[in-house]
């Protein structure tokens, strides 16, 4: 007979029944992915939620930044870019758009923002990002006499650090935005922004 089929016998007459056995707790372990949603709430006000902060946009730019090295790496493999410098400066426009998304929960949880930024909202931040990264590596590139040579590593490096900061000025400029554009008031309401 297996221990889950065992029937309980009745206590003798005149005994007092064992008590039960206590159960070790078992220790909880935190899933990987949630399957609940996560309830996002309105600002004071608002018919939207709050934006993340600046520090909290701006980690999840230097995440995706990070997340764009080694995909470089195989970029340089496969497409035949010149360097290593090259493949990383110029990045795929869709790709940059999944390190938003990819990026997101990490950022929240270094940043330590109140919520998730929601799928379009991420993807709506790394398009702006990406546009500012993409048109002042166009003007830095520009600026160059002759334009830049993938073979001359100083001036790709400039073109990148101009990229590199263009996608900060939109990680910088990215709640001001959402502030003015996706944050309507409610009828009613009164008072600042947030």
């Amino acid at each position: 007979m297996s221990r889950t089929n065992k029937r309980k016998r009745p206590a003798a007459p005149g005994v007092a029944p064992a008590p039960p056995a206590a159960e070790e707790p078992r220790p909880q372990r935190r899933p990987l992915v949630q399957r609940r949603m996560e309830r996002i709430e309105n600002a004071p006000g608002y018919g939207n939620a709050a934006p993340w902060s600046v520090r909290g946009v701006l980690t999840l730019y230097a995440l995706m930044l990070v997340l764009n090295l080694p995909v470089a790496a195989i970029a340089q493999r496969l497409e035949g870019a010149p360097n290593y410098l090259t493949a990383a400066v110029s990045p795929d426009v869709f790709l940059f758009l999944l390190y938003a998304l990819l990026a997101m929960p990490g950022a929240r949880r270094l940043a330590g923002e109140p919520r998730s930024m929601r799928p379009l909202e991420s993807i709506s931040a790394g398009a702006l990002m990406y546009l500012l990264y993409y048109g002042v590596a166009n003007l830095v590139a520009n600026l160059i006499p002759g334009g830049p040579h993938s073979d001359n590593l100083a001036q790709v490096a400039e073109v990148g650090l101009g990229a590199v900061a263009g996608g900060a000025i939109g990680a910088v400029l990215f709640p001001l935005l959402y502030r003015r554009l996706w944050m309507p008031r409610l009828p009613g309401a009164r008072g600042p922004r947030p």
